[in-house]
């Protein structure tokens, strides 16, 4: 988030995970001085070939997406109403679109800085998000993204910020990203990198100390571990830590170490966890 004028975007499903994370949202935002964007996707109409009655299912397809575009306008003013601020300035709009290129599109059309979802153990957005199985489109969107459980923050007070270095993904500009947002809350930034077994390149304590002074980012202290349970080892660390937030990357891209575990870090964290 490298500059103020960034918005925090919010997909919602108006679930109670939903309305957490706009709420979460927009307690961030008062703190980051920006705008939250709400947006409600509707699934596309979709053509069914080789259908005998094709036209009369594209109909009734049509006619009940105008009754859910209806009534999802109806849930989406109701929503703007219930979490209203004069603080921050709240946007919204509906989309007809699929989750994840719908999402990709608001990246595209708006200076979005930062994604918020809630999650609630159940067939939220949030959740969907964070099951690299069952949409490795969406979880591939290049922005920062924090996961809330169904749960309020205020985001009040120092804090501290781990975050895990991952070199498939740590050339992402989503790493400066999140340290400009720690440095926005006050936030002391751990870092921690762990070496998989199966990894092609093992890194060194100095191979993370020279990425950061390259990259001009401070630490309060580098954690180089050795583990086949990279996101638990993070975890750990960061609970030695009585860490406030932890920083995850969703995925690799190059290294032996193909498999996403996220989901575990976010399952088992009540705090906002952010993944890049």
């Amino acid at each position: 988030m490298g500059k103020l004028t960034k918005s925090i975007l919010v997909p919602v499903d108006f679930t109670d995970a939903a309305t957490h994370a706009a709420r979460n949202a927009i307690e961030l935002g008062e703190k980051l001085k920006t705008g939250v964007h709400l947006v409600n996707f509707i699934p596309p109409v979709r053509h069914k070939a080789h259908h005998a009655n094709t036209i009369e299912n594209i109909s009734e397809e049509l006619f009940s997406s105008i009754n859910l575009l209806k009534e999802n306008e109806e849930k989406l003013g109701e929503l703007v109403k219930k979490i209203d601020s004069a603080r921050v300035e709240i946007t919204s709009e509906i989309k007809i679109d699929k989750l994840a290129s719908g999402i990709k599109k608001q990246l595209k059309k708006k200076d979005i800085g930062l994604i918020v979802i809630g999650i609630a153990g159940a067939h939220t957005i949030g959740d969907s998000f964070c099951n690299l199985k069952q949409a490795p489109g969406l979880i591939q969107v290049n922005c920062p993204v924090m996961v809330c459980r169904n749960h309020e923050h205020t985001f009040k007070g120092r804090h501290k910020l781990v975050v895990s270095l991952d070199f498939d993904s740590s050339e992402q500009q989503n790493v400066e990203e999140l340290v400009f947002l720690a440095k926005k809350l006050s936030s002391k930034v751990y870092y921690i990198h762990v070496n998989h077994p199966d990894d092609k390149k093992q890194c060194s304590f100095f191979d993370i100390e020279n990425y950061l002074n390259a990259h001009d980012l401070k630490a309060a202290a580098i954690e180089v571990v050795d583990s086949s349970d990279k996101e638990m080892a993070i975890k750990a660390y960061a609970n030695k830590l009585s860490a406030d937030f932890i920083a995850i990357n969703r995925f690799s891209k190059s290294s032996g170490y193909k498999e996403c575990h996220a989901d575990q870090v976010v399952e088992e964290t009540e705090s906002p966890v952010f993944v890049y």
